[in-house]
């Protein structure tokens, strides 16, 4: 529960915002 790739929104889904896919992956967080 972070805003991982600094967008101003807290990404809780992979993939959940544009660019959250790519900055999770780097971080392996998967759900």
């Amino acid at each position: 529960m972070a805003d991982i790739d600094g967008d101003g929104d807290l990404d809780l889904v992979v993939g959940e915002k544009n660019g959250t896919l790519n900055s999770l992956s780097k971080y392996r967080y998967h759900t």
